[in-house]
């Protein structure tokens, strides 16, 4: 139905480093690309003129923000 989107990384899609990785360093790899789709959402959210645009733009970044909110909460939690 839907396609995974690829997640913004250098490290290689296939998923394959999850095996090597320690959940702390996978949990700093989601935060990075949680912030990286937060700076796009904040330009996407400061170049759309359109309503229609502007609504969706905002639901994104709430979504993302509440997503980096999670993240850093476990993080916290778990290694700080």
């Amino acid at each position: 139905m839907f396609k995974r989107k690829s997640k913004i990384s250098n490290i290689d899609s296939s998923d394959d480093y999850r095996g090597f990785l320690t959940e702390e360093e996978l949990l700093k790899i989601e935060l990075k690309e949680t912030t990286l789709a937060l700076d796009a959402a904040y330009s996407i959210l400061e170049n759309v003129t359109e309503p229609e645009l502007i609504d969706s733009a905002i639901y994104e970044l709430n979504s993302i923000q509440s997503k980096y909110t999670y993240l850093s909460r476990k993080y916290r939690d778990n290694f700080l």
